[in-house]
């Protein structure tokens, strides 16, 4: 039962009132909503490094995966690859950096990438991700995937009197995210559709101990 999907609907059609707007009201609120997860998770991943509770938030999204060996020192990422968390060689953390500082580093004898000291450096390069040295493998990689795609899904009929919208529950897709992050994407939501919302936007932040900044 899609139980989180149908609690933000039905909190958001008696705010918005999009039934009075000519709309399709499931079509102009899936696409709403896909705007909004993707916003909530590209600012969960901004903070992710310097805030615990972020990554907590971003748990249901976050994939572990091993490594095959590179080909010419380069890996494919996955395919709902959206940000890289953190990785590890042989238990010692790897080094994510961006393409710039990977040339810097392997330019230096103390920072370059050694598997004898079990020193692995990695950066996203154009969609893969660049390793160093190119021999690495079994490189383990912890990442957030691209949210899924939740959407509500109605069946239609029609009367003499009226136009009939029926819930699907069974068709309809659920949330990944938890429970405690539920009353931020209402608020996200609301303000999709225009209704201000910056106190409870600031009031749900400073509750779930992330930060104070309005999402952008």
């Amino acid at each position: 039962m899609a139980k989180k999907q149908k609690l933000v609907y039905d909190r958001l059609i008696d705010y918005a009132k999009k039934y009075q707007s000519g709309l399709d009201v499931a079509k102009d609120y899936n696409s709403r909503l896909a705007e909004v997860q993707q916003e909530l998770a590209n600012y969960l991943c901004s903070i992710a490094g310097l805030n615990e509770r972020a990554e907590q938030l971003l748990d249901p999204l976050i994939v572990g995966a091993t490594t095959a060996a590179p080909v010419s020192g380069l890996i494919e990422r996955p395919e709902d690859f959206m940000f890289l968390l953190s990785g590890a060689y042989e238990g010692k953390p790897i080094h994510k950096l961006s393409s710039n500082q990977l040339a810097t580093y392997e330019q230096i004898p103390q920072r370059r990438g050694d598997l004898t000291k079990s020193r692995v450096n990695i950066a996203s390069v154009e969609g893969k991700w660049d390793v160093r040295p190119l021999t690495a493998t079994g490189i383990v990689l912890r990442y957030v995937k691209i949210p899924p795609l939740a959407t509500i899904v109605f069946t239609y009929s029609s009367t003499a009197d009226e136009d009939i919208m029926v819930y699907d529950d069974a068709a309809t897709v659920d949330f990944v995210w938890g429970e405690g992050c539920i009353p931020l994407l209402i608020y996200m939501m609301l303000e999709k559709y225009g209704v201000s919302v910056r106190e409870e936007l600031l009031r749900e932040y400073a509750r779930l101990g992330i930060s104070s900044e309005v999402v952008k």
